[in-house]
């Protein structure tokens, strides 16, 4: 493959061919309030199409919407807990990201509930590990502690991650 100048805009080749990202990246934006965590998991939509169709493959159904089959993949790949208790990811809505040109971006709007309101949480964010070695996801999460803002960074070797309220004195 030759590696050139980009193809106009109005070129037929540029949109019959795929467009390559050297990075494997997800980005993912949690907000907890309350007992709700809710927020959005932004991935490249080549990537999000290869992991779907391995997931899918495994599991034998092709059928399901791309929303549901999503937060199939999300929540058997991650994870949220609070209390001890799990909390399952849904998804929303989704679309292509309007921000992004080349490649193409897919963002999932998720929300998870808990029982109680939530002052520590649990998180394992695992995907796309199964497809690259490079991969990694970055989380930043709002809302705990103390509505503080902070960046987690999960690679292939992480473990899960546990952000908790400050403790009052």
């Amino acid at each position: 493959m030759a590696l050139g100048l980009p193809a106009r805009a109005d070129s037929p080749a540029l949109h019959s061919r795929a467009v390559v990202h050297d990075v494997h990246l997800t980005y993912a934006r949690l907000v907890v309030r309350g007992s709700t965590v809710s927020g959005s998991v932004r991935l490249f939509k080549d990537d999000l199409d290869r992991a779907l169709a391995a997931f899918a493959g495994s599991r034998g159904s092709n059928d399901a919407s791309l929303d549901s089959l999503f937060a199939a993949y999300l929540n058997s790949n991650s994870s949220l807990a609070s209390a001890g208790r799990s909390l399952p990811a849904r998804v929303v809505r989704s679309g292509a990201d309007p921000d992004a040109t080349d490649p193409p971006m897919w963002n999932f709007q998720i929300e998870a509930s808990a029982t109680a309101p939530i002052s520590a949480l649990s998180i394992r964010i695992g995907l796309l590990f199964e497809l690259y070695k490079d991969q990694k996801n970055i989380v930043t999460l709002i809302g705990l502690p103390n509505q503080e803002r902070r960046s987690l960074f999960f690679t292939s070797d992480s473990k899960t991650k546990l952000v908790e309220a400050a403790k009052p004195d």
